[in-house]
């Protein structure tokens, strides 16, 4: 008998076919049948079980919904009414247009559009979408926050959502030129502006930013979670290689990554950076975590960053995975006198073709 297990086990029984049982939580799933076969001792019936395909073990609510924005994103005759609605409803002029405000369109939006690209608005909604999808079979959720907020640094309380507040005099005019406007940006913007900056030109990170994401990966390691750090435009991730490299360091310890720095695949510097991310933690002696992805700024790159046309972008990707899970880049060995450096990697792809070359390995 051989068990491969994924989200799937599939058995292979020696007196009989094939075997796909679809598995949820270590209960197997399957439609079964009644088919004869011969065997030494006479004819038997031996029940065959129809292939349920990977996506049977999603809700048939998600299906739907997926079913419903992939089909709508992917046709312009209909992708373009439906942002002009979106566009429109983001700036609402009656309590009718208001999603938060009318609550057919809240519960319509909420139910479609939300729900398919974000886990919750609370911590009770977002608990309840990470148990639904490891119910599905899946032992771990990425969330990633997605909202930015500005904190009061004493009480901790919500200020505003980082956008400078524009006031005008009680007697200024309709007409008031953008001149005579005075601007009140909150110290606590300036502060996060001047952080960025200083990322940006591959600056050190003032130490209360530093210490605020020292504590946020010690509270990873005591909940035994993981930190994918996303990769940015290229005007931006010479700063977060520094700082991602800065914890690797200083957390990737004990043969475990806590820390993974993201590697677009589609830019042309990729393979280079990585070679010299892998030489500095195997010189330095830390553990690095590798988040390989495809990309996700192709639209707001300079053109000349990126790969020259998608199929290089796609054996670019295969060529880092294929030999990182082979042990191996480019002259680092396991066994040469360049040795590669302890590494954990995270594939993130929706390719299939790329999915089950990665699996062959």
């Amino acid at each position: 008998m051989y068990i491969k297990s994924l989200t799937r086990s599939v058995v292979k029984v020696s007196t009989g076919p094939l075997l796909v049982l679809a598995s949820r939580h270590g209960n197997q799933r399957g439609l079964l049948s009644g088919t004869t076969s011969s065997t030494p001792q006479g004819t038997k019936s031996i029940p065959a079980v129809v292939t349920l395909p990977p996506h049977s073990l999603l809700p048939t609510n998600i299906l739907w919904r997926s079913l419903l924005i992939a089909t709508v994103s992917s046709h312009r005759a209909l992708s373009a009414p439906s942002l002009a609605v979106l566009s429109f409803l983001s700036q609402p002029r009656s309590t009718l247009s208001s999603i938060e405000k009318n609550p057919v369109l809240y519960v319509l939006f909420k139910k479609t559009m939300y729900n398919y690209f974000c886990a919750g608005e609370n911590e009770r909604e977002v608990t309840s979408t990470i148990r639904g999808i490891k119910d599905m079979g899946f032992k771990g959720v990425i969330l990633t926050y997605a909202r930015e907020v500005v904190l009061d640094a004493l009480t901790e309380e919500e200020i505003a959502i980082g956008a400078p507040e524009v006031k005008a005099e009680p007697d200024s005019s309709p007409s008031v030129s953008v001149d005579q406007v005075e601007v009140s940006s909150d110290e606590s913007i300036e502060a996060w502006r001047s952080s960025v900056l200083e990322t940006v030109r591959g600056s050190s990170l003032p130490e209360h930013i530093m210490l605020a994401l020292q504590e946020v990966c010690e509270e990873a390691i005591r909940r035994k979670a993981k930190i994918f750090i996303n990769a940015k435009q290229q005007f931006v991730q010479p700063g977060i290689d520094s700082v991602a490299m800065k914890l690797m360091k200083k957390y990737n310890r004990g043969g475990k990554a806590i820390i993974y720095n993201t590697y677009q695949a589609y830019l042309k510097c990729i393979p280079d950076a990585l070679h010299k991310h892998l030489h500095q933690a195997q010189a330095e002696g830390f553990l690095i975590g590798v988040k390989l992805v495809r990309g996700a700024y192709i639209n707001s790159e300079p053109r000349h960053l990126i790969n020259d046309t998608e199929q290089v972008a796609d054996d670019t990707y295969n060529h880092i995975a294929m030999e990182l899970l082979s042990g191996r880049y480019r002259h680092l060995d396991p066994h040469g006198e360049s040795r590669m450096p302890a590494m954990e990697l995270f594939l993130a792809t929706h390719s299939q073709e790329s999915s089950l070359r990665a699996y062959e390995i």
